[in-house]
């Protein structure tokens, strides 16, 4: 049973999937910090209430320059 687990194709075999699930595991997990700092800064209130005081001051017309330029982007 010994000669079993270090046959070099097993071997060969186990570590590929080894270094397969760790590869994506990196893959999700940096794609899932991302999404939850996005919603952090989204539903953050302290950022909510200066977006709304930094929109505040501008004049209507400019709030629309503005999102035209978003658009445009």
């Amino acid at each position: 049973m010994e000669c079993a687990h270090r046959h070099p194709v097993m071997l060969f075999f186990a570590s590929h999937l080894l270094r397969q699930y760790l590869g994506s595991s990196t893959k999700v997990s940096r794609a899932r910090r991302k999404w939850h700092l996005g919603v952090f800064l989204l539903t953050n209130p302290i950022l909510i209430y200066r977006r709304k005081a930094y929109l505040a001051r501008f004049h209507i017309t400019e709030k629309r320059l503005m999102l035209m330029g978003l658009k445009g982007s």
